[in-house]
């Protein structure tokens, strides 16, 4: 089971009052810190010459106890009653999520916070799997059972607007001193603002439809809509302990989603006449908004109305209380921004609004999440594509740690489920009952695929989902374990360190094993359905595949061809490579495919290459426009031929003497210094332009160019490729054309390429840059860390090439959003044929393998038939992500 616990720190003796202080950094048995450390000015006792202790930085997962304080996170629902923890204290605060305004008395909504903090608490630190139950009310999968659950999750995402409506208020009324986070406040509030007029405020006469659905009869609705807010807040509650240890973080965070489980339900009782009063209420602030010109009008009367001698006092003192209330408001705002983001998802991850009440089944999705491992550093990279096919990417470093922790969260999950499933099974069987595919359709499928740890990997081709709790379940599983979700909550607990008081501090856990990598992929029955009916039609777009049946979950190897693992290859080239399997991006990708004895050899005997060539371009010296390359063995071959020849030449003349009549042997002396002479200068100029005395002397070479460094060094074109696309955020190079499209820095300064990331600051000066007159692959492309999806929009078909590279910010990438993307657009109907009918086996056979300084046999040219796709960063939306890209092609 998933345990994780604090490992206890050396503690020395000396007195109680310090043991305490030190203890404070970190949680005891009973999950909470108990006390403040001490300040460098203080006295510690006659302790002064002890070493300070070194602050933890990440906590262990192995062995920690979950123990949370009640008491302390209700005393957190209570600050704005009581706000500091000097002597200086606020008191009156406006509350947060307060139900004052739907009904509910203060003292009743403390007695409901309480219960809803005890149930959170219970289930947070729960080590069984948390499993929602619907106390039998839903059914089977069939498609009115995927309806309810739209309908559910609808009226929890009206009801949240209401919350986040009255929280816009509050902040608008509070923090208008707060500049930096006035505009997302503003964006809260027009859009909560918008979706309640929408939905509340329409004319009932002729708008029908608009209000969240409920189901029939009431009761039942109000049991499963509980039971629904209950498990989408206690699984976010499971993985906020699960990411990160310290009292404060738990605290803060546990009791926002107590104060919004109390909201939620009671809003269901009439989100109507509630909507409406909210968007009453915030008519007033909708006025205000246009006195935004004295944001910092009291500050300005303070300095003149304060008397000189009482100035430096009452300034300091006033300052502390509005630095104080500031930090009421906007750490409320920041937990509840940051937790929102989770809530969001969540719901999202169980029904379209966009198909919703317009006809749509909502039983026809699928969800991916895939985490892999790029460049031959094996940098950890995350991808989710949700049922809307939008995109969330991440190479951040802090993400992997929050991902682990959901991929444990979610295995423990689906493995209960399945192992239920197993029981139900075997004890039908035994009373020769029904399967349970004869009672219920499988309405979802889940399959995944994850190294937890080094020679363990948990792999499912596709566990039947008969049940909608176990389908709610393993969504909201799958959910959790999203890109998207662990880059929130890494800001989540950056936001949080930079907010927690001293001995408090928020420690993340461990990294995961450098084995770690997996797949997750849900999908209903309808979605599988209507596949296989496009297929039927020659309806399907052979260019693309879905994140879980892309390349990308399989490994890819820098130069392969993509062609001859296409499923939709020609019989004739598939029955040619049915032996052939797709290598590993890096040295420790072993996601996906079953390893015949055969493949694990040349697994070896490919990553034995990735290593040996790592090794050689980690020595390279990468200037702003060139790549410098030690290649001292050759010059010492050259020379030491030379001097060879030249000692003979010399030795001529003494040898022979006279013995040849009519012949000075100093001529052949200075014959074979000529030859000699010449034959260096050819040693010299045979792969460079320009090769300077010095460099050559030193045994070092100047390569200009991609087709430069390969000839010098042997490794393939491809190789190299990847080796500076992947690495390009940590040195200063400059490129120039012809197929630098991808890059960042590019010759004369400007910057682009990289899918619009940044990194690195331009220029090239008057330097001629490094060429890169070789085109990229798409397996280069991916093994490099881009991706390549194919959009449409009216005007047709394009490729946008997403970064995600070691060093790129993650994003979030939906349609309907005009941008500017590194593309290749208008694709023409005919721009993949040519390409998937090409002789990929000979290609792949007869690919580049240059070989070392010296062999004549290499070969740098491509086929010119080939077409290369230009990439620029152009402005345009697009309306549908149709897929990953994956047909062979090259890029420029």
């Amino acid at each position: 089971m998933f345990s994780i616990s604090n490992e206890s720190t050396c503690i020395e003796s000396v007195g109680d009052y310090m043991k305490r202080d030190l203890e404070a950094g970190n949680l005891n048995p009973s999950g909470h810190s108990v006390g403040k450390r001490p300040s460098h000015k203080e006295p510690s006792g006659n302790n002064t010459n002890a070493p300070r202790r070194r602050k933890k930085i990440t906590e262990r997962r192995k062995g920690h106890v979950f123990a949370v304080n009640v008491d302390e996170i209700f005393e957190g629902t209570q600050s704005h009653e009581s706000y500091g923890d000097g002597p200086m204290k606020l008191k009156g605060l406006d509350k947060f999520d307060n139900c004052s305004s739907y009904g509910l008395s203060d003292e009743a909504h403390k007695i409901l916070v309480r219960k809803e903090i005890e149930k959170l608490v219970a289930v947070a630190t729960q080590e069984a799997p948390y499993l929602f139950d619907s106390k039998g009310l839903l059914g089977g999968t069939a498609e009115q059972d995927f309806l309810d659950m739209a309908n559910l999750t609808d009226q929890m995402y009206c009801c949240y607007q209401i919350i986040k409506h009255d929280t816009a208020q509050i902040c608008l009324r509070n923090m208008l001193e707060s500049p930096d986070r006035l505009e997302e406040i503003i964006d809260e509030f027009k859009q909560s603002r918008q979706v309640l007029m929408s939905r509340y405020e329409t004319d009932k006469d002729r708008v029908e439809g608009a209000q969240a659905v409920a189901l029939e009869p009431p009761a039942r609705n109000r049991a499963l809509y509980h039971a629904m807010v209950d498990y989408v807040l206690g699984s976010i509650a499971r993985l906020i302990l699960r990411s990160a240890a310290g009292s404060f973080w738990i605290k803060r965070s546990i009791a926002v989603l107590a104060l919004w489980a109390v909201k939620l339900k009671v809003l269901a009782v009439d989100p109507s006449t509630y909507a409406q009063a909210s968007i009453s209420t915030g008519e007033d602030v909708v006025e205000s908004l246009a006195g935004q010109q004295a944001v910092y009008r009291s500050v300005a009367l303070l300095k003149v109305r304060l008397k000189p001698e009482e100035a430096d006092r009452e300034h300091e003192t006033l300052s502390m209380k509005i630095n104080l209330k500031a930090d009421y408001f906007e750490e409320c705002f920041l937990f509840r921004w940051d937790l929102a983001g989770l809530f969001r998802y969540a719901m999202f991850s169980l029904v379209d609004l966009n198909k919703l009440g317009k006809g749509h089944s909502m039983a026809c999705f699928e969800e991916c999440t895939l985490v892999y491992r790029t460049g031959l550093d094996g940098v950890l990279t995350s991808l989710t594509q949700d049922r809307f096919r939008s995109v969330h990417y991440s190479s951040e470093t802090a993400d992997p740690t929050y991902l682990y922790s959901a991929f444990r969260l979610m295995l423990e999950t689906l493995e209960c489920i399945q192992k239920r499933n197993r029981e139900n099974h075997a004890s039908q069987g035994s009373r020769g009952g029904a399967h349970p595919t004869q009672q219920h359709a499988a309405g979802a499928t889940i399959k995944w695929d994850v190294v937890v740890r080094p020679g363990v990997r948990n792999i499912n081709d596709g566990l039947l989902l008969y049940r909608m709790d176990d389908v709610i379940s393993a969504i909201m599983a799958e959910c959790l374990a999203a890109s998207k979700i662990a880059n929130s909550v890494a800001n989540m607990v950056r936001m949080a360190s930079s907010c927690a008081r001293e001995g408090d501090r928020v420690v993340p856990f461990d990294h995961p094993p450098r084995a770690f990598q997996g797949m997750v992929h849900i999908f209903t029955a309808d979605c599988v359905r209507q596949k296989m009916k496009a297929r039927e039609l020659n309806l399907d777009d052979t260019d693309v595949e879905f994140v879980s049946d892309s390349p990308l979950r399989r490994g890819i190897r820098a130069g392969t061809n993509l062609n001859r693992h296409h499923p939709h290859y020609s019989a004739k080239h598939k029955s040619a490579t049915t032996t052939e399997t797709t290598s590993t991006t890096t040295a420790s990708n072993t996601t996906g495919g079953s390893s015949s004895g055969n493949t694990a050899g040349r697994t070896r005997k490919m990553l034995s290459e990735y290593e040996e060539n790592r090794k050689k371009m980690d020595s390279w010296v990468i200037a702003e426009d060139s790549i410098t390359v030690r290649c001292r063995l050759y010059v010492i071959i050259v020379i030491s031929i030379a001097a060879t020849v030249v000692c003979a030449g010399l030795s001529v003349p003494f040898i022979i003497g006279e013995r040849i009549p009519g012949v000075d042997p100093f001529q052949i002396t200075t014959f074979t210094w000529v030859l000699t002479a010449f034959s260096v200068l050819l040693a010299k100029s045979r792969y460079v332009s320009e090769w300077p005395w010095h460099h050559f002397l030193h045994g070092r070479i100047v390569c200009k160019s991609i087709s430069d460094v390969q000839e010098v060094t042997g490794i393939q074109a491809q190789m190299i490729l990847m080796y500076l696309l992947h690495g390009e955020r940590d040195n200063i190079l400059t490129t120039r054309g012809p197929y630098n499209g991808m890059f960042i820095r590019k010759q004369g300064g400007g910057e682009g390429g990289g899918g619009g990331g940044g990194g690195g600051g331009g220029g090239g000066g008057g330097g001629d840059g490094f060429s890169i007159d070789i085109p990229v692959k798409l397996s280069t492309m991916l093994a490099s860390g881009f991706i390549v999806f194919k959009v449409s929009n009216e005007t047709g078909e394009h490729l946008i090439c997403q970064d995600v590279r070691k060093g790129a910010d993650s994003q979030y990438i939906s349609p309907d959003t005009k941008q500017k993307w590194l593309a290749y657009k208008d694709m023409g109907p005919d721009a993949t044929d040519e390409r998937l009918s090409d002789d990929g086996e000979e290609e792949e056979e007869k690919e580049d393998q240059p070989r070392a300084l010296g062999d004549a046999k290499q070969r740098t040219g491509r086929p010119e038939r080939d077409k290369v796709f230009r990439l620029k960063e152009q402005e345009f939306w697009w309306k549908e992500n149709l897929g990953v890209y994956v047909h062979d092609s090259l890029f420029g």
